[in-house]
């Protein structure tokens, strides 16, 4: 039987979504996912395992936590850094996967390639070309980029922009039992935000909704402070984000992997405000959705008498996916399928496009 491993970062919701949704086209192929992220449980089901790993911050300052500029998240102390790797090993030793994809981590990546196991790694965009990313990108069977080739960096190394395999936006997983959400009689925007950095203030919002009555206005994210009067309808947090998202017409957010998988299923239009990530990861994405047409890119949050224009631009834009394209998860997960099954050509011959010797 074969078996694919699944790191997903903990950070956001969107390398857990893009990999639930990859094991659920994988058909009769077991998955196993670890993480640090507390939802990771949820992803457990007849054909997935799920195993949670511990965190590796200490309790001070890290110590030399790039190991000279050579790495990402290393820092020194057996009891810092230790127990996650030591999760991390016998996870491997106890599933025995035939292939594990990284999304995303150079040192969890190294580890499972260490052990012998062929890896893959998952691309996303900003700037990559530090040495740590060089050697992931160069160990790793295959490159995966969870957007299509319209959304590449145009600063991207030309080699390996050819042997990364681009599967296109990953939509995420339809959730049993969502919330049922038609589109309502007047146009909606949404204003989606997560965890990740600070978002528009209650007034903030309130203004935009007033300076645009055609419109009616919701966020989705921090809970408004209580007893504030407000045109917007502020929802807090959600656990059906893609069914909010499918009523909108437009939405406004950072422009994380998660929100963007969650427009383009749900066919809408996407406001972009891209924050502060490390690699400089939204501002390069954003730049490449502008690029292509996708989305209206805002460097931040308007005065309230921008906002007619910027929802009257959105709406004369295509929807997202119709110009992202079709769901990237069913091509992504017969990729890794004819990895797992066969890394490498059984002939001898080149490697097919995008893969490398393990």
């Amino acid at each position: 039987m074969t078996t694919i491993g699944f790191y997903a970062h903990h950070v956001g919701r969107g390398h857990l979504d893009r990999v639930a949704a990859i094991c659920a086209h994988l058909g009769d192929v077991d998955c196993t996912v670890a993480s640090t992220h507390p939802s990771v449980a949820d992803l457990a089901g007849p054909r997935t395992t799920a195993h949670p790993l511990p965190g590796d911050e200490g309790p001070g300052p890290a110590r030399d936590r790039t190991a000279g500029g050579r790495l990402h998240h290393v820092p020194l102390g057996l009891d810092v850094a230790g127990p996650r790797v030591r999760a991390l090993v016998a996870w491997v030793e106890r599933e025995r996967p035939d292939l594990v994809v990284v999304d995303v981590s150079t040192e969890v990546l190294l580890t499972v390639r260490l052990m012998g196991v062929p890896v893959v790694a998952v691309r996303l965009h900003g700037d990559r070309g530090d040495p740590a990313h060089r050697l992931a990108f160069d160990v790793a069977c295959s490159v995966v980029a969870p957007f299509p080739a319209a959304l590449e960096q145009p600063t991207t190394p030309p080699a390996l922009v050819a042997r990364t395999f681009h599967a296109g936006v990953v939509h995420p997983p339809t959730t049993p039992g969502g919330t049922p959400r038609g589109r309502p009689p007047r146009p909606e925007v949404l204003v989606a935000w997560g965890e990740g950095s600070p978002g528009p203030s209650a007034a903030a919002l309130d203004a935009a909704a007033r300076a645009t009555p055609g419109w009616d206005w919701a966020f989705v994210g921090p809970p408004a402070p209580d007893g504030r009067p407000s045109a917007v309808d502020h929802r807090g947090w959600v656990t059906d984000l893609p069914a909010h998202v499918r009523r909108a017409d437009v939405v406004v957010g950072p422009c994380g992997d998660g929100l963007l998988a969650a427009v383009a299923a749900g066919g809408g239009r996407l406001v972009a405000l891209p924050q502060d990530r490390p690699h400089d990861e939204q501002r390069h994405k954003a730049e490449a959705l502008r690029r292509a047409g996708a989305a209206t890119v805002l460097d931040g949050w308007p005065a309230p008498e921008i906002w007619p224009g910027v929802l009257e631009a959105a709406s004369a834009a295509p929807p997202l996916h119709a110009v992202l394209g079709a769901d990237g998860a069913p091509g992504l997960a017969a990729h890794l399928r004819r990895l797992a099954i066969a890394p490498t050509r059984p002939d001898g011959r080149q490697p097919e496009e995008g893969l490398v010797p393990c």
